[in-house]
């Protein structure tokens, strides 16, 4: 059973990653863009600067792939071309995998894992055989 917990949660997670993701994979379109660093209120942080048409659009870089990237590197960008402003860097930690969703989802995966042993009672020592009168089965399992 907990062989089927762990299909269960790669396929429902895999499921998640794919219809989840902002702007959308299946209705966008990708751009060649370059990392700039610009001066927030708390810090330096980093974005990436990306041109759809005429226009410039600037977008932050969030979690593990801001710490991928330096300044004035060049990286692919995804936006939606209805609302070009919609856009994020397309790499797999900036994009597909976030650190939050991770750590949420591997503990998930841990609570279904304990449970299917729980369940299956795989965790149960086993029981002693009492002396006395053992019937032997007539065909072999």
């Amino acid at each position: 059973m907990y062989k089927s917990a762990a299909i269960l949660f790669i396929v429902c997670f895999a499921c998640y990653l794919l219809f989840t993701r902002q702007p959308d994979y299946f209705d966008s379109e990708f751009t060649p863009g370059k990392v700039v660093l610009l001066d927030t209120a708390d810090r330096h942080k980093k974005f990436v600067e990306y041109p759809v048409g005429k226009e410039k659009f600037i977008v932050a870089i969030d979690g593990w792939g801001a710490s991928q990237v330096s300044n004035g590197e060049k990286v692919q960008v995804i936006y939606n071309p209805s609302t070009p402003s919609e856009g994020s860097m397309y790499s797999f930690f900036a994009y597909w995998l976030k650190l939050s969703e991770l750590l949420i989802s591997a503990t998930i995966f841990i609570l279904l894992f304990v449970g299917a042993i729980f369940i299956t009672g795989e965790n149960q020592p086993e029981e002693e055989e009492k002396p006395g009168y053992n019937k032997k089965r007539k065909y072999k399992e």
